[in-house]
């Protein structure tokens, strides 16, 4: 049955000849595995653009709703990025965004509360003008919010350190599954900032290279699945 869906593309390969196969986080049926024939010919009805990453696409297909692939029929853009696709960071930044949904949704499930999240999370990404450099913690903070183990409680001069196990701050260190008492301090500072929505100051590029490796750690507690992530070492060297 043919079925029109919104989606944002999270992996995208090349396949055969002149065919694209590519994974999409949708609105109506969670992530759907997808091919399409003949976009890579010079003259192809749908051309290969389409279906890059991170391209905020509509798609008709015939959804099978199993492990099969879905055969699209028509596609096109549903938005146009203005700065992503050119600014080396925003693309950095992205693509890391998109490995890590990779890596976290497998649900096939309409989750549409989900889908605005992440689909708003790349136009924040393309749009905004400055402050882009933490826009991948803010992501990962959030994101938890949705996979079930968002962070409980804040720093305090009683809490002072992170557990990443039970996800919230304890009294005292307890070995290695707690962070140390800066870095549950760095941790913190970003959830209120996403709480109350005001930004944080600029901090060095190594608490914010040490926050990224916490909240990773973080997520592989909590994920079963959770494999390693290689795409943020592409943007490291960048945000320096």
């Amino acid at each position: 049955m043919l079925t029109t869906v919104h989606g944002i593309v999270i992996r995208s390969l090349k396949y055969s000849e002149s065919s694209i196969i590519f994974d999409a986080l949708t609105a109506e049926h969670g992530v759907q595995s997808f091919i399409v024939g003949g976009v890579r010919k010079k003259k192809a009805k749908m051309p290969a653009a389409i279906f890059q990453l991170m391209s905020l696409v509509e798609v008709v297909a015939y959804i099978k709703n199993n492990d099969s692939l879905n055969r699209v029929k028509e596609a096109r853009l549903t938005d146009h990025y203005q700065l992503l696709p050119y600014d080396p960071i925003r693309r950095s930044i992205g693509t890391f965004m998109a490995e890590v949904l990779q890596k976290t949704m497998e649900s096939p499930e309409e989750n549409r509360t989900l889908f605005d999240f992440v689909k708003g999370a790349f136009l924040i990404l393309d749009q905004k003008e400055s402050n882009i450099r933490d826009q991948h913690l803010y992501f990962l903070i959030r994101l938890s919010k949705f996979l079930g183990f968002y962070p409980d409680g804040q720093w305090s001069s009683i809490d002072r350190f992170f557990h990443l196990a039970q996800g919230k701050f304890l009294p005292a260190a307890d070995g290695t599954q707690c962070l140390s008492e800066q870095r549950s301090m760095c941790l913190s500072r970003y959830l209120e900032s996403e709480r109350d929505t005001t930004p944080v100051e600029s901090i060095d590029r190594q608490s914010r290279k040490d926050l990224l490796d916490d909240l990773l750690q973080f997520y592989a507690y909590h994920l079963d699945h959770f494999r390693s992530i290689q795409s943020h070492r592409i943007f490291a060297e960048l945000l320096e």
